[in-house]
């Protein structure tokens, strides 16, 4: 049987519909992140990053790049993850006493998409493309707001303004005045891989602003200081950071383009995050060129947390119990308490 999305696994009681809620589209890098609202007459504002939905993705030709899903994702459409919003508003109405009227259905239940990369992988036509005009875009790199521009689609495409310490400078117009989108980069990465996606927000009845790091390929330590020394402090509530790192090797150019989970464990035990959430770990079916170039090593988190434990003098279970690791897997969510 297929993996579906369960919106009675995401919103089952009251408190859940106070909290932020964190759902994975695919088995690999597609993600919906649901903040709560007041006041409204929407009980979340929806956030999709990177949606690819569709089967398989080609970057530039076959011949050079091609790979595939080997797992039907949860999501099949943005279709899907539409119905999936609409179910958990009707969920959250149904728990929440204070809750307005329920408005007439918007021409979508996604209100923003971020993405962080021009690949195909990461910002896919096929997917996007299914979605109304209306939905506001907010890409990381006008290489991306250029891209999806050309498509001659969507109405609002913007570029994501630099997280430099201070998450009230990174407000968009197009967005809620307690939400931003906002990007972080390693300033000396010429793969221009190791990006990512904050989402900033502040829930009902919480004047403490919290965010979500989306980083797929990963970023150093050393380049999300900006987010760690936030002032006002911004609570990180969920990294998404994947575990698998993946090495190019050309015989001019060898870097590595994931970087795995001892990178990912070093970055949340800066950043201090409550949650670490593995993403982009999918074992595709990838043909083409490239193929015969990348070298997969499937880093465990139990493995890294051992080492990471020895060389700083902490106890294993001590490193597992900060890192608060969690695999949601295809179709899975979490509400971020």
């Amino acid at each position: 049987m297929a993996t579906q999305l369960r919106p009675e696994t995401a919103v089952r009681s009251e408190s859940d519909t106070r909290r932020p809620i964190i759902t994975h589209l695919t088995a690999d890098n597609a993600w919906l992140i649901q903040i709560p609202r007041s006041g409204g007459d929407r009980m979340f504002f929806n956030v999709v990053l990177d949606p690819w939905l569709t089967e398989n993705q080609v970057q530039f030709y076959g011949w050079f790049h091609d790979q595939a899903h080997t797992e039907m994702g949860a999501a099949k459409s943005t279709a899907d993850v539409e119905d999936f919003c609409s179910e958990t508003e009707r969920l959250a109405r149904k728990f929440r006493s204070d809750a307005l009227p329920e408005p007439a259905k918007p021409a979508s239940y996604i209100d923003a998409v971020g993405l962080s990369l021009m690949g195909t992988d990461h910002t896919d036509e096929g997917t996007l493309m299914q979605l109304p005009a209306s939905v506001l875009i907010v890409a990381h790199g006008n290489d991306t707001v250029k891209g999806v521009n050309g498509w001659k689609h969507f109405t609002s495409v913007v570029q994501a303004p630099m997280f430099a310490g201070d998450w009230t400078e990174t407000t968009l117009d197009v967005l809620p005045e307690d939400i931003t989108i906002s990007a972080i980069q390693s300033p000396y990465d010429y793969s221009k891989l190791h990006v990512g996606i904050v989402v900033t927000f502040k829930c009902p009845g919480n004047d403490q602003p919290e965010c979500v790091v989306y980083t797929p390929h990963g970023i150093r330590p050393t380049d999300v200081s900006a987010l760690a020394e936030a002032s006002p402090p911004v609570n990180v509530l969920a990294l998404l950071h994947g575990c698998l790192r993946v090495d190019v090797g050309w015989r001019f150019a060898n870097f590595t383009a994931n970087m795995g989970a001892r990178t990912g464990l070093e970055v949340t035990r800066v950043l201090q995050s409550k949650y670490w959430i593995q993403t982009h770990d999918e074992a595709k079916v990838e043909k083409g060129l490239t193929s015969w170039v990348l070298t997969h090593d499937w880093q465990q988190v139990d493995q890294v947390a051992e080492e990471y434990a020895k060389e700083n003098g902490e106890e294993k279970a001590e490193v597992l119990q900060k890192a608060n690791f969690h695999d949601l897997g295809n179709g899975g969510s979490l509400v971020l308490v």
